[in-house]
């Protein structure tokens, strides 16, 4: 992930200054960077995938169809 900074800065790679099409239409800095994109697209869904499961302990409660039992601390009822 961290070699992507650097890839991201194409002036330092010179494609700025270059007029080359790539299959014939789309500009050579354009298709670098789409391609640049994609990769962190796939690293990130790649991260996503790998992740573990949260514990249970955090997921949401449903409050509206289970009735918990309360019990007052240092209260009569």
């Amino acid at each position: 992930m961290l070699v992507m900074i650097p890839l991201h800065q194409s002036e330092l790679l010179g494609l700025m200054s270059t007029s080359t099409l790539v299959f014939g239409w789309i500009p050579l800095q354009l298709a670098y960077d789409v391609t640049l994109i994609l990769s962190g697209v796939v690293i990130l869904y790649a991260m996503y995938r790998m992740a573990p499961e949260p514990p249970e302990e955090h997921e949401p409660t449903i409050e509206g169809g289970e009735e918990t039992e309360t019990k007052a601390v240092g209260g009569d009822q």
